[in-house]
């Protein structure tokens, strides 16, 4: 699954798209830059409209990849947390 923040972005916004494929969530991200962000956009130059469009498709991420990373971490410190709590009992 693909994920966009707005905030990636440094936006204000609490928009997030996600979709199984990052063309879909280009899509849905361009939408709504559209509709919410209209006022930024209108003044662009081509050169900074395809810039935007870089910065927009570097800021999609693979969400499963996020989710595997925050549950190992999740369990390391569980771990580290049994660590304290053994040598506690220990001392």
């Amino acid at each position: 699954m693909m994920k966009f923040e707005c905030k990636d972005l440094g936006m204000d916004c609490d928009f997030v798209a996600t979709a199984e494929t990052k063309e879909e969530v280009m899509d849905m991200a361009m939408a709504h830059a559209i509709e919410a962000h209209d006022n930024m956009f209108k003044d662009l130059t081509p050169e900074q409209t395809e810039e935007m469009n870089e910065k927009l498709e570097a800021a999609i991420k693979n969400d499963e990849a996020e989710e595997i990373i925050e549950q190992d971490e999740t369990e390391d410190d569980e771990e580290e947390t049994e660590d304290e709590e053994e040598s506690a009992e220990v001392a």
